[in-house]
């Protein structure tokens, strides 16, 4: 009997999960309204001189997304004058976990759960829920005048 409770409890939890990661998929994929999105700044490589252009950041700093999202919404008939409205987040002080190197599956899937908890403990944002998350990792040009690479995560 009380195997059974358990087996019924653990499939209503998944049921509950996916129902939701469905609901949010569709509800930011269908432009019915406007999406929030939160940028939280990371000095990547602990210099000052990135620490001071991270405090120069505001929430216009990010109008040239907003303004590309406009124009793509233009471009595919949405009917919405603002698809996203972005925001500055609080500046984030630890590093995200780094990618694995090889690729293997089973690295992924552990780096993907770091990650998700490291992206979890830094949701510092006192608003309302953000639909998007982005964690921007910033460096000092004249030492890293570019990156490897760029990582992203599906929200479920």
């Amino acid at each position: 009997m009380a195997k059974g409770v358990r087996i019924a409890f653990l499939v209503f939890v998944l049921a509950t999960v996916a129902v939701g990661a469905w609901q949010t998929q569709s509800r930011t994929q269908s432009w019915q309204r406007t999406l929030d999105v939160i940028v939280y700044p990371v000095n990547g490589d602990r210099r000052e001189i990135t620490s001071a252009y991270i405090e120069t950041l505001s929430n216009g700093s990010f109008e040239s997304i907003r303004g590309f999202m406009r124009r793509e919404a233009e471009r595919y008939k949405a009917d919405l004058v603002t698809p996203v409205d972005v925001f500055l987040g609080p500046q984030v002080s630890t590093l995200p976990p780094a990618p694995p190197n090889g690729g293997t599956t089973a690295g992924i899937i552990v780096w993907s759960l770091k990650l998700r908890y490291w992206a979890w403990r830094n949701d510092d944002y006192l608003g309302s829920r953000p639909d998007i998350r982005i964690f921007a990792v910033f460096y000092d040009p004249a030492t890293t005048p570019q990156v490897e690479h760029s990582v992203g995560l599906r929200k479920d």
